[in-house]
């Protein structure tokens, strides 16, 4: 595989990655009754939404050569309202859905004296609610629009090659 078709490759698949969550978010927000299963549901689609912007190694691109492919940024288009929600998902899946970082919580322990023991009581921030599906949705729509028209360049810079 020639570096132009890895690049080509992992273009397809941060949009693949992202009509993967546009899937999830549409159903959980169709879903008449909310649970645990479309709570994770989000959640996953979050991370899948986050995909594109984390490092993904290849053959000629990877994180020991230290040029991983990867989004640095949404694509040029997303501003305003976006790129704040865009910001705020990525802060989630770095943060909470796919790690623990305990910053984040800023937890405070406070022991109970009973007798000749004790007990621990550990108060935390609560986490941050997920943002709301419809704007998910208005977002990965357009960064996939804004894709689509990356591929399609691409694509005929594969048939020139």
């Amino acid at each position: 595989m020639t570096a132009k078709e890895e690049r080509y490759l992992h273009l397809d698949e941060c949009i693949r990655s992202l009509n993967e969550a546009w899937h999830i978010v549409r159903e959980v927000r169709a879903s008449p009754q909310k649970s645990a299963i479309t709570a994770a549901a989000c959640r996953y689609a979050l991370v899948a939404y986050a995909r594109p912007y984390t490092a993904s190694d290849g053959i000629h691109q990877n994180r020991r050569r230290k040029n991983a492919y990867k989004y640095e940024t949404p694509p040029q288009g997303i501003a305003g309202e976006e790129l704040a929600l865009h910001d705020e998902i990525l802060l989630l899946r770095h943060k909470i859905l796919a790690h623990s970082d305990l910053n984040v919580k800023d937890a405070k322990i406070y022991l109970l004296h009973q007798g000749d023991g004790a007990k621990a009581c550990i108060v935390s921030n609560i986490p941050p609610s997920l943002p709301d599906p419809s704007a998910v949705i208005n977002l990965i729509e357009h960064t996939l629009d804004l894709l689509y028209e990356e591929r399609t360049k691409g694509q005929e810079d594969l048939r020139k090659a």
